[in-house]
């Protein structure tokens, strides 16, 4: 059945994740055995299943399997391509991360990874909304870029993020308008989170893209285990401007305050 339409293997990984059971075995080898057969599927139903493992509540588990079942190089090669550019070990999975204390700096946008996807996953349930296309994006490629955030001017930073969306989003077929949103919401981040004054000026709250880049700064500081004092200004200030422009493109996405760090324990249970 894999091979009359690959894209049941990610049907199935997404089912298995989201539901937190394990694919019987005589399916899984065929899963296995059948994993370079996704590169036969149309570009625009990939990008379409993988936003769905993203925004269905379990993308960590979803991503995890989606590795283990071999599937992850061929459906987002160039991403594994942007992670081993930057670092030596490449996208590792937490459970292989060494011991060493603090760990070491190659494994630090792995780390960041797994820990965008959890406070992804927090997201969608603890509001029930589903983030857009453009946020989704931007959470894919925060890890890639995260020390050009830290270290880059601002030229630097924008020139950094088109080529990594070119990598990332060309292969794949990416719409241009959630690529144009994911770069709009990532130098938003560096304004809203950035040492400079300038942050401080209401006028980003009226941009249109505003709320999505609320939605991935939340995100972000969960995910890095950062204060919530950031967050915290934007959301008065969004809540004192003017409304803003409706938006059209998708489902409505919520404001919720980021959840502090070692709230529920993370479920870890499926194939080992």
């Amino acid at each position: 059945r894999f091979q009359e339409d690959p894209v049941r293997m990610i049907r199935a990984i997404k089912f298995a994740a989201r539901l937190d059971f394990t694919i019987e075995e005589e399916t899984w080898k065929a899963l296995l055995a059948t994993a370079g057969d996704i590169t036969k599927c149309a570009k625009a139903r990939l990008i379409e299943e993988i936003y769905k493992l993203l925004r269905g509540g379990a993308s960590r588990r979803s991503f995890e399997l989606l590795i283990e079942a071999k599937i992850f190089p061929f459906v987002l090669p160039t991403y594994i391509d942007l992670f081993k550019e930057r670092t030596e070990v490449g996208l590792v999975r937490a459970q292989f991360f060494p011991k060493d204390e603090p760990l070491p700096p190659a494994y630090q946008p792995s780390k960041l990874f797994w820990e965008f996807l959890d406070a992804l996953d927090d997201y969608t349930i603890e509001t029930g909304q589903s983030a857009s296309n453009g946020v989704l994006l931007a959470i894919l490629m925060a890890p890639v870029i995260d020390q050009e955030w830290i270290n880059a001017t601002r030229r630097d930073l924008d020139r950094t993020i088109d080529a990594t969306m070119d990598a990332l989003c060309g292969p794949l077929g990416i719409a241009r308008r959630d690529r144009e949103l994911a770069r709009q919401i990532l130098m938003a981040h560096r304004r809203m989170v950035g040492p400079s004054k300038r942050r401080r000026r209401p006028s980003l709250v009226q941009r249109q893209y505003f709320h999505d880049a609320l939605v991935f700064l939340g995100i972000a500081v969960e995910a890095r285990g950062e204060d919530d004092g950031e967050f915290s200004h934007w959301q008065r200030l969004a809540a004192t401007a003017a409304p803003m422009v409706a938006r059209d493109d998708g489902p409505s996405r919520g404001d919720k305050r980021p959840r502090r760090r070692g709230g529920r324990p993370r479920r870890r249970s499926g194939r080992s």
